[in-house]
């Protein structure tokens, strides 16, 4: 005999493009939409009877036609808007619901000093996220970023580490550091001026790991979270996911050639992953 101890549904990859025009100047908005929920579905897993469900296609279209009767941004207020609409729903069977946004870049084209005020082109791999998660007790929201490159050519280091029978790896007081950086900062509660605090966050983020003298990844990572607790007394825990590229120095000499720490070959894998949770005491 089965028993159905946890049961969700949702729509992922809801691609979504705005134009806000305000006069001959437009803002472009790309976005990347994810809903769950959870409620009384128990029936349909089941039996079959689909009376509860709330279409995926139909949490599409809410998505679509919030996009067109509010603001795309901040992210965590749209998120936030999306998971109460859900919650909300006048099937009443919707218990919690979650929204998952993904900003992907656009930036206005300039040309020297002239900028083109409808036409946009493509930022970097970085990413702005926001999670919302309504339900009937409580609401939370989660800010972050993605698929962030950072690389420093200076202050950081890798010694001291365990050596046994299988170690190969050197020890190094100069090396490349480059990492992908994915941080996801959880509110306190839900944030009236998310932009600037993501603003804030980001600038702590960056400016402490160009400035730290690393010891490790881990080190450098560490102090990165807290330096965003430091300066956001909104947020309660950062976590962090900062994968170890590795670029590994060139063996020049077969070519009569040194190589003082100037020629690299990045390796894409395998990799290290280090990652922290840190919470605000």
């Amino acid at each position: 005999m089965a028993k159905l101890t946890g049961k969700n549904f949702g729509k992922s990859r809801i691609r979504l493009m705005k134009v806000v025009r305000r006069g001959e100047n437009h803002d472009l908005i790309e976005l990347d939409v994810s809903t769950d929920i959870e409620g009384d579905f128990q029936e349909a897993y089941v039996v079959g009877d689909n009376r509860n469900i709330l279409a995926t296609d139909t949490q599409k279209n809410i998505i679509y036609a919030l996009a067109r009767e509010h603001d795309a941004t901040p992210i965590e207020n749209f998120a936030l808007l999306a998971a109460r609409q859900f919650l909300a729903h006048p099937s009443s069977v919707i218990r919690k619901a979650t929204v998952s946004v993904k900003a992907l870049p656009w930036g206005r084209v300039f040309s020297g000093e002239k900028a083109f005020p409808s036409s946009f082109e493509g930022g970097t791999a970085e990413r702005a996220t926001a999670t919302a998660t309504v339900s009937l007790e409580a609401e939370q929201i989660e800010s972050g970023v993605s698929g962030w490159e950072l690389i420093k050519t200076a202050d950081s280091a890798f010694t001291g580490f365990i050596k046994d029978s299988y170690t190969t790896l050197a020890e190094t007081d100069d090396r490349i550091l480059a990492t992908t950086v994915t941080a996801t900062w959880r509110y306190a509660s839900p944030p009236t001026d998310a932009d600037s605090k993501r603003g804030l966050i980001r600038k702590a983020l960056v400016e402490t790991f160009c400035s730290h003298r690393s010891s490790s990844l881990q080190h450098t990572l560490y102090a990165m979270g807290r330096a965003a607790l430091d300066v956001c007394e909104g947020i309660n825990s950062i976590r962090l996911s900062m994968p170890n590229k590795h670029c590994e120095p060139v063996d020049l000499s077969a070519f009569g050639l040194d190589n003082p720490n100037v020629v690299f070959a990045p390796t894409s894998e395998p990799f290290g992953v280090i990652e922290a949770f840190l919470e605000r005491d």
